[in-house]
């Protein structure tokens, strides 16, 4: 699995978005209701953020 897989791709856009959901949630009064596309609703992601208080919904198109 090198840097140009689809699948190393797909676990460096987990970890940014996991920062970034961390980050937000952080400046709120309360867990928010996040909404992901399919890129993002990969088995990397969803470990990743099991911490964070937040709703996921995730969609296909």
């Amino acid at each position: 699995m090198g840097e140009g897989s689809p699948i190393f791709s797909r676990i460096q856009a987990a970890k940014k978005s996991t920062a970034q959901l961390k980050q937000v949630c952080q400046t709120l009064p309360r867990p928010p209701l996040s909404l992901w596309d399919a890129e993002y609703g990969c088995t990397s992601f969803v470990k990743q953020t099991t911490d964070i208080a937040t709703n996921k919904l995730f969609f296909d198109f």
